[in-house]
């Protein structure tokens, strides 16, 4: 999942993460590279709960913390530029 994470294949990331977690559904590692890789297709809320569930296992990921406050900025902006964009094809 690391490998496929870094080649940028979210889909496959994805997968097998979720594959593993069926398997051990405490590996704190898997729930954060799929949040990654959920970030990266800006599935903001999904990324939110994977990075928070990697959190129960690991508390003291602080990166996990970073990628919680980075997906919320995400979404935030993403839904902006949405928005903007809605407004000016319905004018």
């Amino acid at each position: 999942a690391a490998c496929q994470l870094r080649a940028k294949n979210n889909e496959m990331t994805i997968e097998n993460c979720t594959r593993c977690l069926k398997l051990d559904s405490s590996n704190a590692k898997a729930y954060f590279r799929r949040g990654q890789a959920r970030l990266n297709r800006n599935d903001f809320d999904e990324a939110c709960e994977d990075f928070r569930e990697s959190l129960k296992h690991d508390p003291t990921n602080q990166d996990a913390l970073n990628r919680i406050a980075l997906a919320e900025r995400l979404k935030k902006s993403y839904n902006a530029n949405l928005s903007t964009n809605l407004k000016k094809m319905f004018q």
